[in-house]
């Protein structure tokens, strides 16, 4: 009985010549199977002249299909180091940048967009104190750590699908591989997103004009108990139509940063010592914050749209996202699309750069 791997080239191996030749290929290939590719190549071009009635291109075709099921068998063993590697990364910048994340926060609500960054980060540190910038933190890492580490290992193991199927490593094979990441991660890790935004709008400064005055939810459990009670699952949900629109700055960025990175690459290969093809720690920090940055400016408004469908009584005031999109036009203006973007800036930058570095150390450490 043949395995699975050793059946592409038996169909093959009884396709051509006569019993003599189909032992004698059958016995090639097995051995080549274990060989180099340099001498997986030899092997077929000797094997040519000996047996002509063997097509040789046909033969390089037969190795290649049978090598296959064990080069994607290993390329999936070796996709778990993604999935560490993207949840450490996410979780190191998390925990750097909350602070910025939490102004940033308010700064694209309804009930904080009208005061400026010194007013929030004072009003958050007398009500709340230092504690008040790290608001949140707790189902922030919740939501970062799986949602960095799924999102990079279905984006890697999107590309070395498409990759494997003959696609170039281009800008299309990357875009197709960050939508897929980004739809996926986006759905899985929404709910607790929601959390995460509720807690860090809430003020325990009871003098405060905001809506949010007085603390609603005594803490993460607390919080999921009464979006469930008040909203039911779909409460959960709110604001995920506006997260799928941005994954265009997910697909944006990652396209960006793979170019930014391959072009160095390239103009680095004339360097005589190997260690200088490499990226430099500088080089890694600089390409994804120049990505991201980019990618951020393009598509912001979606941030806002989201944070304000997230908000508590958000279905009281938005029907849809179409109708955020609109009242928020109206009322406030283009200022108010792009509220927060300067503290926005401020954090994911330096958040995606942190980030991606890591990622890069961490998968290649497991490598």
């Amino acid at each position: 009985m043949l395995n699975e791997s050793e059946y592409p080239a038996c169909v093959f191996v009884h396709m051509i010549g006569d019993v003599e030749t189909q032992r004698n290929l059958k016995v090639g290939l097995d051995a080549n199977m274990s060989a180099s590719p340099a001498v997986q190549s030899n092997n077929i071009t000797s094997f040519a002249h000996r047996h002509p009635e063997a097509n040789s291109t046909n033969l390089e075709d037969s190795v290649r299909v049978t090598r296959r099921p064990k080069q994607l068998d290993d390329t999936n063993k070796k996709n778990w180091k993604y999935l560490i590697a993207g949840g450490v990364g996410g979780m190191t910048g998390a925990v750097l940048t909350c602070p910025m994340e939490v102004m940033k926060t308010q700064l694209q609500s309804k009930g904080y967009h009208q005061y400026g960054i010194t007013t929030i980060a004072s009003r958050t540190l007398q009500s709340e104190g230092l504690f008040g910038f790290w608001k949140g933190i707790g189902p922030m890492l919740v939501a970062v750590v799986p949602a960095r580490g799924v999102y990079f290992w279905t984006y890697n193991s999107t590309k070395g699908s498409l990759l494997s199927r003959g696609h170039a490593d281009e800008a299309p094979v990357h875009l197709a591989s960050a939508v897929v990441a980004g739809g996926l991660s986006a759905t899985i890790i929404n709910p607790v997103w929601v959390v995460k935004t509720r807690l860090q709008l809430q003020s325990r400064d009871l003098n405060s004009n905001s809506r949010y005055a007085g603390v609603q939810y005594k803490g993460s459990l607390h919080a999921v108990r009464q979006i469930l009670r008040e909203e039911g699952a779909r409460g959960f949900f709110k604001g995920l139509v506006p997260s799928y629109w941005g994954i265009s700055e997910s697909a944006l960025h990652f396209v960006l940063y793979e170019y930014l990175k391959n072009t160095i690459h390239f103009r680095k290969q004339g360097m005589s010592e190997e260690s200088s093809k490499k990226l430099s720690n500088l080089e890694y920090l600089s390409t994804a914050a120049i990505a991201k940055f980019a990618a951020s400016v393009s598509t912001y408004p979606h941030e806002v749209i989201r944070t304000r469908m997230r908000e508590r009584g958000a279905s009281e005031i938005y029907k849809s996202s179409i109708h955020c999109v609109r009242k928020i036009w109206i009322e406030e203006g283009m200022r108010g699309l792009y509220g927060g973007l300067f503290m926005h800036l401020l954090r994911v930058v330096p958040n995606t750069a942190i980030l991606f570095f890591t990622y890069e150390k961490v998968s290649a450490w497991l490598s």
